[in-house]
Formats: structure tokens, sequence, C-alpha cells
């Protein structure tokens, strides 16, 4: 269709000895923290229309979107989520508008994540496995 799909992930303003996902009781979140003092405010997927030249947040649902992937067809779009503790890939329905632009359904149309496949993101130090579902 020769529509641009992008996500714009805050990782080029976080400081790389800070863990991102750090919540403090009084600051609250330092990812959205980040994200709202120095970042587009949204952590989002994106798609820049070839026929409006128009940008448009299609999802802002993603806490940290960083990776996409377009189904041969185009008719599905895969989101990458790297949450720390709960990455996941999320596909939406690609739609197109009555203006001839294209965005994604309503709502997500399948989620996987490694606890779906089975997959061990790491122990505890009693020798539990971690699915990224705790």
């Amino acid at each position: 269709s020769g529509n641009v799909w992008f996500t714009d992930p805050i990782y080029g303003f976080l400081e790389k000895n800070r863990c991102a996902d750090c919540v403090d009781a009084k600051e609250g979140s330092y990812l959205d923290n980040k994200c709202h003092d120095e970042g587009a405010r949204v952590k989002g997927v994106y798609c820049w229309n070839k026929n409006t030249r128009n940008v448009e947040l299609v999802t802002a649902f993603h806490r940290r979107p960083n990776g996409l992937a377009l189904t041969p067809d185009e008719s599905s779009l895969w989101v990458a989520d790297s949450t720390i503790g709960c990455p996941s890939w999320t596909k939406y329905d690609v739609v197109t508008k009555e203006d001839g632009s294209t965005t994604l359904g309503p709502c997500a149309k399948q989620v996987i994540t490694p606890a779906i496949l089975g997959t061990v993101l790491g122990t505890t130090e009693q020798g539990t496995s971690l699915l990224g579902v705790e």
C-alpha cells in the first residue's frame, strides 16, 4: 500500500544504568515520566499514509512497543511489546477507512506471550520457572 508503520519507543531518552520499569511511590513510573517529560508523551504505534501524508497514532495500548511485522497480504499487523517480564506479540486487523487511509481494527485479534508458548524466561532463587505472567 506504500504506507509506513512505525513504533515510537522512549529508549533513547532513558538513563542507561537505570531500570526503565522502576516505579517509585512518590515519583511514579520512571518510563512513563520520561515519556511525558522528554518524549512524544505517548508510546505508540503510528501509520504514515502515503496518500494523505498524515501520521496517525493507531494504538497507544502497548507499554513498550518496539517492532512491527505485517503479514504478506498486509491484512494484519503484529506489534512487539518488550515490556520487561511480560514481552508479547499482539495481532491487529489492518482496516481501510473511507478516505482510503489505513488504521488498526478496534481490538487485538491475538496475543502471544512466553507463557502461552510455554517459554521459560528465567527462574527464581527457589528454582521456580518464570513465564512472564507472575
